[in-house]
């Protein structure tokens, strides 16, 4: 049900955002899961707003690079405190975006 799935990730996001230290700090896993609304959204047929989301990703990937390029430390996200690893966390992610997509065609 990509209705149920798109309402869920958008709760997601929203409440990585209000964890978040800073508001909207931008890592991989915000990337992935903004990743997968571009594609619940594209199999609702809502394809500018898959446009949009995919430019906000483009945006957000942009200022992950400089960030880690201008930036001496990055502040890791807040659940990396209670003992996640952000990599693993964020390949996790990953994972599940990938396994929609191979689902969708």
């Amino acid at each position: 049900d990509w209705e149920a799935a798109l309402e869920d990730i958008d709760d997601a996001i929203s409440e990585r955002h209000k964890q978040s230290r800073y508001g909207k700090r931008v890592y991989e896993g915000n990337v992935e899961m903004q990743l997968v609304k571009a594609l619940a959204l594209k199999h609702l047929g809502r394809i500018g707003e898959a446009e949009a989301t995919m430019a906000d990703v483009e945006r957000d990937r942009a200022w992950l690079e400089n960030a880690r390029a201008s930036l001496k430390y990055i502040y890791p996200p807040s659940y990396a405190r209670t003992g996640v690893a952000v990599g693993v966390y964020d390949d996790l992610l990953k994972s599940v975006r990938e396994g929609l997509e191979v689902e969708k065609k």
